[in-house]
Protein backbone atom coordinates (compact mmCIF):
# COMPACT_ATOMS: atom_id res chain seq x y z
CA UNK A 1 0.00 0.00 0.00
CA UNK A 2 1.38 3.38 -0.98
CA UNK A 3 1.73 6.32 1.38
CA UNK A 4 -1.07 8.86 1.05
CA UNK A 5 -0.12 12.29 2.38
CA UNK A 6 -2.49 13.82 4.93
CA UNK A 7 -2.77 17.14 6.73
CA UNK A 8 -4.25 18.01 10.13
CA UNK A 9 -4.95 21.73 10.50
CA UNK A 10 -5.87 23.42 13.79
CA UNK A 11 -7.32 26.93 13.83
CA UNK A 12 -6.48 28.78 17.04
CA UNK A 13 -8.99 31.62 17.33
CA UNK A 14 -8.99 34.31 19.98
CA UNK A 15 -12.46 34.45 21.55
CA UNK A 16 -13.10 38.07 20.79
CA UNK A 17 -15.51 40.07 18.66
CA UNK A 18 -13.24 40.10 15.61
CA UNK A 19 -13.43 36.31 15.25
CA UNK A 20 -17.19 36.17 15.61
CA UNK A 21 -18.30 38.84 13.16
CA UNK A 22 -19.61 37.92 9.73
CA UNK A 23 -16.68 39.45 7.86
CA UNK A 24 -14.03 37.51 9.78
CA UNK A 25 -16.01 34.27 9.45
CA UNK A 26 -16.10 34.79 5.68
CA UNK A 27 -12.32 35.29 5.68
CA UNK A 28 -11.86 32.07 7.68
CA UNK A 29 -14.13 30.21 5.25
CA UNK A 30 -12.14 31.54 2.30
CA UNK A 31 -8.93 30.48 4.02
CA UNK A 32 -10.25 26.93 4.56
CA UNK A 33 -11.24 26.76 0.89
CA UNK A 34 -7.87 28.10 -0.27
CA UNK A 35 -5.93 25.70 1.95
CA UNK A 36 -7.96 22.74 0.70
CA UNK A 37 -7.48 23.76 -2.93
CA UNK A 38 -3.73 24.30 -2.48
CA UNK A 39 -3.31 20.89 -0.85
CA UNK A 40 -5.27 19.21 -3.66
CA UNK A 41 -2.94 20.85 -6.20
CA UNK A 42 -0.11 19.16 -4.30
CA UNK A 43 -1.86 15.75 -4.23
CA UNK A 44 -2.85 15.99 -0.56
CA UNK A 45 -6.56 15.16 -0.65
CA UNK A 46 -7.00 13.97 2.93
CA UNK A 47 -7.18 17.18 4.98
CA UNK A 48 -8.99 17.56 8.27
CA UNK A 49 -9.58 20.61 10.46
CA UNK A 50 -10.03 21.43 14.15
CA UNK A 51 -10.77 24.63 16.06
CA UNK A 52 -9.44 25.80 19.42
CA UNK A 53 -10.85 28.94 21.04
CA UNK A 54 -8.88 30.87 23.66
CA UNK A 55 -8.57 34.22 25.42
CA UNK A 56 -12.23 34.89 26.14
CA UNK A 57 -13.88 35.63 29.46
CA UNK A 58 -14.97 33.37 32.30
CA UNK A 59 -14.88 29.69 31.24
CA UNK A 60 -13.57 30.67 27.78
CA UNK A 61 -10.35 32.22 29.13
CA UNK A 62 -8.45 28.97 28.82
CA UNK A 63 -7.95 27.23 25.48
CA UNK A 64 -10.85 24.94 24.64
CA UNK A 65 -11.21 22.65 21.66
CA UNK A 66 -14.51 22.93 19.79
CA UNK A 67 -16.13 19.56 19.09
CA UNK A 68 -19.16 18.31 17.23
CA UNK A 69 -20.72 14.97 18.11
CA UNK A 70 -17.58 14.19 20.10
CA UNK A 71 -15.31 14.75 17.11
CA UNK A 72 -12.35 17.10 17.29
CA UNK A 73 -11.23 16.94 13.66
CA UNK A 74 -13.68 17.39 10.82
CA UNK A 75 -13.92 18.07 7.10
CA UNK A 76 -13.51 21.42 5.34
CA UNK A 77 -17.29 21.63 4.88
CA UNK A 78 -18.08 20.96 8.54
CA UNK A 79 -15.41 23.22 10.10
CA UNK A 80 -17.53 26.22 9.11
CA UNK A 81 -20.13 25.36 11.74
CA UNK A 82 -17.36 25.11 14.36
CA UNK A 83 -16.58 28.81 13.85
CA UNK A 84 -20.11 29.60 15.06
CA UNK A 85 -19.16 28.24 18.49
CA UNK A 86 -16.54 30.87 19.28
CA UNK A 87 -17.90 32.79 22.26
CA UNK A 88 -16.98 36.47 21.94
CA UNK A 89 -15.67 38.53 24.80
CA UNK A 90 -14.69 42.16 25.04
CA UNK A 91 -11.96 41.25 27.50
CA UNK A 92 -8.58 40.29 26.20
CA UNK A 93 -6.80 37.66 28.21
CA UNK A 94 -4.88 36.31 25.26
CA UNK A 95 -2.42 33.54 26.09
CA UNK A 96 -1.10 32.37 22.73
CA UNK A 97 1.59 29.98 23.95
CA UNK A 98 -0.78 28.09 26.24
CA UNK A 99 -3.19 27.67 23.32
CA UNK A 100 -0.41 26.43 21.03
CA UNK A 101 0.88 24.07 23.72
CA UNK A 102 -2.58 22.59 24.29
CA UNK A 103 -3.20 22.27 20.54
CA UNK A 104 0.12 20.47 20.09
CA UNK A 105 -1.14 17.74 22.45
CA UNK A 106 -4.12 16.83 20.26
CA UNK A 107 -4.07 13.37 18.73
CA UNK A 108 -2.88 13.85 15.17
CA UNK A 109 -2.79 11.17 12.51
CA UNK A 110 0.60 9.49 12.14
CA UNK A 111 2.62 11.09 9.36
CA UNK A 112 0.16 13.94 8.82
CA UNK A 113 1.38 17.47 8.23
CA UNK A 114 0.50 19.39 11.40
CA UNK A 115 -0.44 23.02 10.77
CA UNK A 116 -1.61 25.71 13.18
CA UNK A 117 -3.43 28.81 11.90
CA UNK A 118 -3.52 31.59 14.48
CA UNK A 119 -6.35 34.14 14.31
CA UNK A 120 -5.75 37.01 16.74
CA UNK A 121 -7.87 40.09 17.28
CA UNK A 122 -5.31 42.53 18.62
CA UNK A 123 -1.63 43.18 18.28
CA UNK A 124 0.73 40.34 19.07
CA UNK A 125 2.64 41.82 21.99
CA UNK A 126 5.53 40.05 23.71
CA UNK A 127 3.54 39.95 26.99
CA UNK A 128 0.87 37.80 25.35
CA UNK A 129 3.46 35.19 24.45
CA UNK A 130 4.31 34.37 28.05
CA UNK A 131 2.99 31.09 29.38
CA UNK A 132 0.77 31.76 32.38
Amino acid sequence: ESFKPTADIVFLAEANDCNTDTFKKSILRTLVSSITTEFKHNSINDVQFALMSFGGSNEFTHPEIVTSNGKIFTTAQDIYSYFDHIKASNQSSMDVLTAITKASKLIFRPGALKIFVLSLCGNCEIDSLKVK
